[in-house]
């Protein structure tokens, strides 16, 4: 299945839903809730095993930020561990929900 095909199936009108209900986005510079549910999703997509590193490499690879209509910065595997250690997990639960 291909990533844009899996997209279809979660509005985006639900991500920002869900992300202004878990509050993901508060205090957040650059590592948006959406954009953490794409970079995961992606990396699950394209490789079998994730690492941090693997993330980063996919964070700025053009496949991955040509799916955004604005520029996105760049970002540090430890600023993805920050991210993904403090991200409220109940988005990502609702997501899921939302799909299924």
């Amino acid at each position: 299945m291909k990533l844009r095909e899996i997209l279809s199936y979660v509005p985006r009108e639900k991500l920002i839903e869900f992300g202004m209900e878990y509050k993901v986005d508060k205090q957040v510079k650059k590592l948006h809730g959406e954009v953490m549910f794409y970079l995961l999703l992606f990396s699950s997509l394209n490789v079998r095993e994730n690492s941090l590193r693997t993330l980063e490499q996919f964070y700025s690879s053009a496949a991955f930020t040509g799916l955004f209509d604005k520029k996105i910065e760049k970002a540090k595997y430890n600023s993805i561990s920050d991210r993904l250690r403090t991200i409220n997990v109940n988005y990502f639960k609702s997501i899921f929900e939302c799909v299924f």
